[in-house]
Parts: C-alpha cells; structure tokens; sequence
C-alpha cells in the first residue's frame, strides 16, 4: 500500500475511533459513510486465507482508530461541556454522506427493500429508546467464572457495533448495563489499579468482541456478496435510525436532567450550526473525492 493510501485508511481509522467514543454514534455508519466498510469487512472475513492482504487494510484502520480512542479524557471533558453539539458534529458528517451511500440504490426502489429499509431504521432508533430503560449495571467488582462467561458474550454481541452500521457501541452496552463498569474498568487500569482482575475481564471481553466480529464479518461479507441491494437498503435504513439514536438515549438523558443548562438557547444554537457544518463538510469532500476520481478516469481514457 502506498503511503499516501495509508495515511488515509490511518485518518479513517482515526475519525471511526472517535465515532466509537461519542455516545449513540456508530463506529460502523461512520465506515460505511467514509467508503472502507465493504473493505474492512471483506479483509476481516479474509484474514485467515490472505492474511498478508487484509493487514495491509486493517493495520492503518487500527493505529488511527486506537490512537483516536487514546484521546478519550480530553474528548470526554469537550463532550461533558457540550454533548450535543459534538453530536450534531458527527451526526451532520453522517447524514451528509447518506446521498454517497445511496448512489448504488437507484432504480431498485420497490416495496421488500422499503420495507427492509423502515425495519432497519426502527431497529437502531429504538436502541436509544431501550437504553433509556436499561438494565442496572453490572457488578464487575470480584467477578466469578459466570460473569467472565457474561463478559465474552457482551463483547460477542458488541461486535456488531462494528461489523453492522448503525448500531452504537456505547448505547448498546448501555442498554446491557455494561457501559459504566467497563469505563470504570479501563480509569482503573490506566491508574494501575487491580491489575489481576481488570485484565482478566478485559481479555474475556475482547476475546468476545473478536469472535464475534470475525463471525459477523463473514456473515456480513456473505449478505453483500449474495444480497447487495437488499442488504444495502438495510444498511441505509439503520444508519438514518442511528440518528435518531443518537441525541435519545441514556446518556443524554440523564445528562439533561442533571444539567438543564444543556439544552440552553446557546448550546441549542450552537448543535444546529455544527449539525449543518457536518453536513457540509462531507458534502464538499464528497463531492471533491468524485470530481478528482472522474478526472482520473478521464486522463486514463485519453
């Protein structure tokens, strides 16, 4: 890979990272919407067969993306200050780049793939509303070997953050009440403390995470190679859900009944202005990508 391409996939990586930290935003809509999703799933169902190959496309993806979740604390003190207008930031991004997603979607309109769509919006937007009445947290605190069980499966089910577009990780794992234990977790570890423990249920939720998005992938992969158009309709349908979910769920929730003052006339004002920012943003890189990707078929031509 060139190394231009790699500091691209590495950017991506980068931004995909910081989707996966924000509350109710999908690390996947975001692939989806920055162009690598079908790559990065196809090199993940791959890895065992060309192994060489895939690491090209995932090395890149993965140093952006821990890099960006590296910048946790201070990203977390930004969002504490205004949650919802860094939302509306990347929430914009996202839906600037659903007329790219639906290029491929012209002239298959018809009433299976409407109805796929609707099912599929219904779906991640009711993941914001299920969390809001989310089961108690977890106690991780001397976990047992059921709880170690528990804690692969919850990685295995978080998996499809990643490998499905639209669902968000940190909702999802709210709604299993799991969110908070696991950042409790990880503050825990970056400060050195209870090292045995936190490791152990560290591994047994990655391990989790890593079975089931290699599972994921190759069933995700299989739908886009079978059923492209259905699946994509699908796809688009769940991201235009997670919009929904992601300004309604339980971490914004609570983050209002705590402090009205987040739904002031400034922060309002201030989460519509980067809403339309986000939007424009993606539009003009868009747009950009195409136009440089046309003359590039046009020099070829000549």
């Amino acid at each position: 890979m060139k190394l231009k391409n790699y500091l691209i996939y590495s950017l991506k990586g980068f931004v995909i990272g910081m989707a996966i930290i924000l509350p109710g935003i999908s690390g996947g809509s975001v692939a989806a919407l920055l162009g690598i999703y079908d790559k990065m799933i196809g090199a993940i169902a791959d890895i065992r067969k060309n192994f060489k190959e895939s690491m090209k496309v995932l090395l890149p993806i993965l140093l952006g993306l821990v890099f960006s979740v590296s910048l946790f604390i201070p990203l977390d003190l930004i969002v504490q200050i205004a949650p919802f207008p860094v939302i509306a930031l990347f929430v914009g991004m996202m839906i600037g780049g659903v007329p790219e997603l639906t290029k491929k979607l012209k002239g298959t309109v018809n009433v299976r793939n409407i109805l796929l769509a609707v099912i599929g919006f219904l779906f991640s937007a009711s993941i914001g509303v299920v969390s809001v009445f989310a089961l108690s947290p977890a106690d991780l605190s001397n976990p047992q070997i059921f709880d170690f069980l528990k804690l692969f499966a919850v990685g295995f089910g978080a998996s499809t953050t990643l490998a499905t577009p639209g669902i968000s990780g940190s909702i999802t794992l709210l709604a299993l009440g799991y969110y908070l234990p696991l950042l409790n977790v990880a503050v825990e570890m970056m400060a050195l403390q209870n090292l045995g423990i936190n490791l152990l249920i560290c591994v047994a939720f990655g391990l989790g995470m890593l079975a089931g998005f290699i599972v994921l992938s190759k069933i995700m992969k299989y739908l886009l190679t079978k059923f492209l158009i259905p699946t994509s309709f699908t796809i688009v349908g769940v991201v235009c859900g997670s919009f929904i979910s992601s300004f309604f769920n339980s971490e914004t929730v609570d983050l209002v009944r705590t402090n009205p003052a987040y739904l002031s006339p400034l922060q309002i004002s201030l989460t519509v202005i980067l809403l339309i920012l986000g939007v424009l943003s993606t539009v003009f890189l868009t747009r950009l990508a195409n136009k440089k990707m046309e003359t590039k078929k046009t020099e070829e031509s000549k």
